[in-house]
Formats: C-alpha cells, structure tokens, sequence
C-alpha cells in the first residue's frame, strides 16, 4: 500500500467536515490540484505529513501514521479573531479522538466512503474497507499571521495498518 488511500480517505472526510460544518461552501486546496483563492480570500488547505515507522508490524500489516494538518487561511479583515477560530473550530470538530474514517477500495461502491465501526463485516461480505484511526483530538496550533491574511493550523494525528 503507499499513502494514496491514506490521502484519498482524508480528502474525502475533509469534504464531509466542510459540509457538516457552520461553513460548508469554504473552498478545499487540495494537494497537486490548480487553486485559485476565492475573492474573500478564505478556504482551507490540507497538508499531509507521513510519519510511517520502518519495520513496524502487526502481524502482516504494516503501520501507517502521520499528521494531517488543515490550514485555514483568513484575511486580516480588522473584524478580530473570533470568527476565524469558530470556523476552523467547526471543520476540525468533526475528526473526534477515536472516529474511524473508512474507505472502500472496491468499486462496486465507486469508492464511496462510509462511517461504520464495523469494518469485519464489510470485509467479511466481500468489501475491501481501508480504516484510517484518528487517534487524538484535533490540536489547533498557534495562529501565524502572512502578510495580508492570517494562518490558523490545526493538527490531527492517524494511524492505520494495512498489508
């Protein structure tokens, strides 16, 4: 396995976290997609940071981890901090210590995403199901301020096994 499933079941959840949350038409930049900044200048972006140990195994599956980071980005507007914070606050709420994102690998679901703690009796009726593990609860990081906008960052450790 390489990380593309890890990536494909993050971006799909980021899409859930967006709808689900107090923003959710905030435009997504996706890795190594064209994006041009929306007019108001705020969208959030995905950052995605391996940290896959070598040699360490359970059983035959080998341990996936890492760190996802979402960056929102906001324009210094003179309107204070409070409205940035509740936005990315909103997003992030959605990835809890403990939720399972799980991904179909088949395609006889074209790669639909479900939630479902479940995952052996999907893999038992034939779905191949990727589990990614959100492991601590989002962590929001210092805001940084860039010129015109201001950066508010917020981690999210994962950890998964696969063959």
């Amino acid at each position: 396995m390489s990380d593309e499933l890890v990536i494909r079941t993050f971006q799909d959840a980021i899409k859930e976290a967006v709808a689900d949350s107090n923003t959710p038409t905030l435009p997504i930049k996706f890795k190594g997609r064209t994006f041009k900044p929306p007019k108001d200048q705020q969208y959030v972006e995905i950052v995605f940071i391996p940290n896959n140990p070598d040699g360490l195994f359970w059983g035959s599956e080998k341990l996936y981890q890492g760190i996802f980071r979402l960056i929102l980005h906001w324009p210094n507007d003179d309107k204070g901090i409070y409205e940035p914070l509740n936005v990315i606050e909103s997003v992030s709420s959605y990835f809890t210590k403990q939720r399972k994102l799980l991904y179909f690998t088949t395609s006889t679901w074209d790669n639909g995403q479900l939630w479902d703690n479940d995952q052996a009796w999907l893999n038992d009726v034939g779905f191949d199901v990727f589990a990614l593990n959100i492991y601590e609860e989002p962590k929001l990081l210092s805001d940084i301020e860039a010129g015109k906008e201001t950066l508010y960052p917020v981690s999210m450790a994962y950890r998964s096994f696969r063959p």
